[in-house]
């Protein structure tokens, strides 16, 4: 709830940069992946019991306080959202500005839940996110068995979870930079940098029992990080980007529902799996083409701001036309 919450504030009061501001704000969450290895060492020390207690008190005391300097929308307060202080079209003449701006404008497009629906980017971005979500989930669930199975101990967990802290902080930097420079029409293709993550997570789960030493749960544990950083800064700008502001607390909570299931597939899928025989390399590789396939639907379909864009020249290309079609008057 407060995930959400959290992400429907900041679509609300950044337009200008808003990859970067998701980006500073999930490299911040990113923080909490140090919890797994904190409890786990805890856990170790002093027991379940005591440190379920602990952690229980002080993250639910952290939550709830935080909550509370959750703002809505600058609008209820006074306040713009977040815009260049010399405008976007700086450097050009008046009559530019102003023509970039009518055309910046005129690609805004708010798109209501029921027509998101009938749409096949809102599917194909739903679909890239499913499959990214089961392979997710079954080995953050089923990590420790994952790596009790390959021969690994309980502390290579520390491994995997101390750097997918950090790279999950680092990468989601890095995507708030990229994504913003991703053009608005073609915005929904940023969802191929996030199944491109989990695809390399996949396959060094694959050549996990190759790779010596304890540089496998740590590569692991890399390009998770790099995943979470890139997924949560892609799914927390790709609904507005895509869809406008006006219907995206609903659109948001389809698209995050349907996740959600996948998510909660993953680890019955992976345990089922791995119990009727077939190894961990396996399940993996198949996950990765399944990474491949949803690439290949995302690059397939285009945003509604393209089709806006093709509407629109198709207009002033029509109307050029008529206007030259004219005969001329005489002076």
């Amino acid at each position: 709830t407060v995930d959400f919450a959290c992400r429907h504030c900041l679509t609300h009061w950044f337009v200008q940069n808003r990859g970067l501001a998701a980006g500073a704000l999930n490299a911040m969450s990113s923080i909490g992946f140090v919890l797994p290895a904190l409890e786990t060492m805890s856990v170790v020390s002093y027991g379940w019991r005591d440190s379920a207690v602990l952690f229980g008190l002080v993250c639910g005391g952290l939550v709830v306080l935080s909550s509370l300097f959750l703002l809505s929308c600058p609008e209820d307060h006074g306040l713009l959202q977040s815009v260049d202080e010399e405008g976007p079209f700086c450097g050009a003449s008046p009559r530019d500005q102003a023509q970039a701006e009518f055309e910046d404008l005129s690609q805004t497009i708010e798109v209501s839940l029921r027509e998101a629906l009938r749409l096949p980017v809102f599917w194909a971005v739903v679909l890239c996110w499913s499959v990214m979500c089961i392979p997710w989930s079954g080995i953050n669930f089923l990590l420790a068995s994952i790596l009790k199975q390959q021969g690994f101990g309980q502390q290579d967990a520390v491994y995997v979870y101390l750097m997918l802290s950090i790279f999950s902080a680092i990468t989601a930097l890095f995507c708030g930079f990229l994504v913003d420079f991703i053009p608005k029409d073609r915005r929904q293709r940023a969802v191929a940098i996030v199944n491109g993550c989990m695809l390399f997570a996949l396959l060094a789960g694959a050549f996990l029992v190759q790779i010596p030493w304890h540089i496998g749960p740590a590569l692991l544990g890399i390009f998770l990080g790099c995943w979470e950083g890139c997924g949560n800064v892609v799914s927390t700008v790709i609904i507005p980007d895509l869809f406008g502001k006006k219907a995206a607390g609903s659109i948001r909570a389809v698209f995050m529902a349907s996740a959600q299931v996948s998510s909660g597939i993953g680890p019955l899928v992976t345990a089922i799996v791995m119990d009727v025989g077939i190894s961990f390399q396996y399940l993996c590789l198949m996950l990765a083409i399944l990474q491949g396939i949803g690439i290949l639907a995302i690059f397939g379909v285009t945003s509604p701001q393209a089709n806006a864009t093709k509407v629109r020249k198709k207009k002033k290309a029509k109307t050029a036309a008529s206007t030259a079609s004219q005969p001329l008057l005489a002076e």
